[in-house]
């Protein structure tokens, strides 16, 4: 159970993942959701095993660093210390999410002001600047993919809301104000003899 198939490049065994590399020997599994995330932990030379159930799920949350402690606890090793937690991860997102809002409506309310002068700049420097503003609608669409692709399973967006509330909230702001902001932008720049008549 605990040993990979032969023949196959993988630490996956039947249920189990086993790194050869481990110091000590460590079998593991662990199971995620949007709403919970599990760890099991088996170190046979030590005789001992490990067990951890949350009933919640976050994305910014150091799971694997509480593992790592526990077994650093059992066989004898000071625990490293973690970096920064979940709750410092969410202020730094919810400054992030004041800074985005900030600039943005700053900017959408200065457009029509600063038209005259955006619109002397060539094209081929202005449309990559209003394509730029449509890059978080696009990351927001493509999210799932881009999650399964790293992760290796395709959650909903429910479920990924569930999982990091902060980074959605971040995400479909900075997608609503630059999509705004993107198509604003290219009305603006689109009719120039109306901009100049409200001068």
């Amino acid at each position: 159970m605990p040993k990979p198939p032969r023949r196959l490049d993988s630490l996956y065994a039947m249920g189990w993942l086993v790194d050869p590399d481990d110091n000590p020997r460590i079998i593991e599994h662990t199971g995620i959701l949007s709403t919970f995330h599990t760890d099991m932990a088996l170190l046979p030379d030590e005789g001992y095993g490990i067990v951890l159930l949350y009933n919640h799920n976050h994305a910014l949350a150091d799971y694997e660093g509480i593992k790592q402690g526990l077994i650093d606890l059992l066989v004898g090793r000071h625990p490293q210390s973690g970096g920064p937690g979940a709750g410092t991860c969410g202020i730094v997102l919810a400054a992030l999410m004041l800074a985005t809002t900030t600039l943005q409506v700053r900017s959408l309310l200065r457009l029509r002001k600063r038209a005259p002068r955006v619109r002397e700049k060539p094209s081929w420097l202005l449309v990559p600047r209003i394509a730029w503003k449509f890059f978080p609608a696009a990351l927001l669409i493509g999210l799932q993919a881009l999650v399964g692709f790293f992760a290796g399973r395709v959650f909903s967006y429910w479920q990924l809301f569930l999982a990091m509330p902060e980074v959605m909230l971040w995400l479909v702001l900075s997608a609503v104000l630059g999509t705004s902001m993107g198509v604003a932008q290219a009305v603006v720049l689109a009719r120039p003899g109306r901009v100049s008549r409200s001068r």
